[in-house]
């Protein structure tokens, strides 16, 4: 029986893949979450730039290139100066997990 589910995965896997490289080459998008500042528009099934959030962007691009080469700085920057962050309650850690380490 094993057997039978090995062949019916592997065909699933390749037809899966098959179908990302389809959508790929037209152009669709395929996978996931849009990178920032993109987004998915469902009308015309493509990625999008967000123009609101392309000065945000640009932003951070030449703070990179520039002389600010951490992650982190950055991210700090941007929050002290008010940008809210994309994703506000992944960023919220406990600080009582780290006094028990």
């Amino acid at each position: 029986m094993s057997i039978f589910a090995r062949i019916e995965y592997k065909t699933i896997k390749r037809r899966m893949k098959q179908d990302k490289e389809a959508g790929a080459k037209k152009g669709i998008w395929t996978n996931g979450k849009q990178l920032f500042p993109y987004y998915y528009d469902k009308n015309t099934r493509s990625v999008l730039v967000d123009e609101m959030k392309r000065p945000i962007y640009r932003a951070i691009v030449e703070k990179y290139l520039n002389h600010c080469r951490y992650e982190a700085s950055i991210s700090h920057n941007f929050t002290t100066a008010g940008y809210p962050t994309l994703h506000p309650k992944s960023c919220s850690l406990p600080t009582q997990n780290f006094k028990q380490m």
